[in-house]
């Protein structure tokens, strides 16, 4: 699997990424994680490193080479001997040679949901590449309730393939974690904790530290939600054509609680897989995160060879968004191109249609925004996301906030559908 960089495939202009038709299908590969890398954590020190002669266990994503002096991590053998004998540090009990591996444990407060959101796309596609790695024992447990019939269906080919779901495991009802945790390494000790979003990591980690202190804390951020919360806090305050640059440019502020809570839980964990590499630089460069506690790890996707994609040519002059009503910086995008965007289409193309696709679409937003006399319809939960994106003449993704790579645009490329976005929609592609 190859990553594809979408960067050659954007014209700029003033306001707005235009995306090109996107790359031959045979060439879009997009794989955020190199299986097989060696990691081996020093923990006390905070460092990760490379180490290919390693007998370490292999994991789903490729790490950087840390920038460390030598006084933290020594070369000589006697001091690395020292090293991988102490307790305190972090090592991932299986190896190449023998090919055993512990288990895999992922933390969330919600259920496992790709159907309805970019996010539980790439925590599934995270755990089918631990899959592929080589991990057999792998669990996820989160702190609502699941409906186990409803999960069947939604994560079919993951329970078929033994992953193990779990329910209100709330992390302050200590004992009753606990208890999971020691479901979760009945079989095998747990050799990686996963935590989706920061929220869970300063929700369970302490307690995870008790029972697994050798495991390997892995933070994925999904996008960097201080950020995200900042340009929104501009773009609600603010008017004007350059809306967009100024949120564009804008980071949190230091003492932003959201933010330090963030930081915190990225200085507390191993390693964090940062989704976009504008927030890599943001993290490393601004907020002095060091680069080896840091893994770039975007979307990462692979074409469904029996997908009928509609030829271009063919396709009607149908403009498509797709994303879930419960986030915010989709319900404001739909507003922003139904008042200053739209009707400027409908101008040059009478006939043109919008469709909105998007999970928990609630009525209020139906009310608010369908209007079917002006082409602009709300479709709401999409069934058959080839169809809605494989037969739509363009994907529109006008987001004036927001943070992370959006899945809707990667979506789309895997169609063959052009994206117009704007810089917010367009970073870290």
């Amino acid at each position: 699997m190859k990553y594809i960089p979408f960067r050659k495939y954007i014209a700029f202009t003033n306001q707005f990424f235009i995306f090109s038709t996107p790359p031959p299908k045979h060439k879009m590969r997009i794989c955020a994680f190199v299986v097989s890398a060696r990691l081996r954590v020093v923990r006390s020190s905070g460092v990760g490193y490379n180490d290919a002669s390693s007998s370490s266990s292999s994991l789903p994503f490729k790490l950087f080479q840390p920038r460390c002096n030598s006084s933290r991590v020594s070369s000589s053998s006697s001091s690395m001997r020292h090293r991988r004998s102490n307790t305190s540090r972090a090592r991932l009990t299986s190896s190449p040679t023998t090919n055993t591996k512990g288990a895999v444990l992922f933390l969330s407060f919600v259920p496992l949901s790709p159907s309805t959101s970019a996010a539980g796309v790439r925590t599934r596609d995270l755990l089918e590449g631990f899959i592929k790695a080589g991990y057999t024992d792998i669990h996820y447990v989160c702190a609502a309730k699941v409906d186990e019939r409803e999960n069947a269906t939604l994560n079919k080919q993951l329970v078929e393939k033994g992953v193990r779901f779990y329910g209100n495991a709330i992390p302050n009802r200590e004992e009753d974690f606990k208890s999971v945790l020691e479901e979760c390494r009945k079989i095998n000790p747990i050799d990686v904790v996963v935590f989706d979003r920061f929220l869970a990591e300063e929700a369970y980690s302490f307690r995870v530290k008790e029972v697994c202190e050798n495991a390997l804390r892995v933070l994925d951020m999904q996008d960097c939600h201080a950020l995200r919360r900042e340009r929104a806090r501009i773009v609600n305050g603010e008017s004007g054509n350059n809306v967009i640059e100024k949120a564009i440019n804008a980071k949190p502020e230091a003492l932003d609680d959201d933010f330090a809570r963030e930081i915190s839980s990225i200085f507390r964990s191993d390693l964090t897989l940062v989704c976009s590499s504008a927030e890599m630089e943001m993290l490393h460069v601004v907020c002095g995160v060091p680069k080896e506690k840091l893994c770039l790890a975007p979307f990462f996707e692979t074409i469904d060879k029996n997908s009928i994609i509609k030829p271009y040519a063919d396709r009607k002059d149908t403009f498509v968004s797709i994303g879930t009503f419960n986030h915010a910086p989709n319900v404001d995008g739909l507003r922003y191109l139904k008042k200053e965007i739209w009707p400027l289409i409908r101008a040059k193309l009478p006939n043109a249609e919008f469709h909105a696709y998007g999970a928990t679409c609630l009525p209020k937003y139906i009310d608010e925004l369908n209007d079917v006399k002006s082409g602009f319809i709300v479709k709401g939960f999409c069934e058959n996301i080839c169809e809605a994106l494989g037969t739509a003449k363009i994907l529109l993704a006008p987001l004036r906030f927001g943070a992370g790579i959006k899945g809707k645009v990667i979506e789309a490329f895997k169609y063959g559908t052009p994206v117009i976005t704007t810089p917010i929609g367009g970073e870290g592609t």
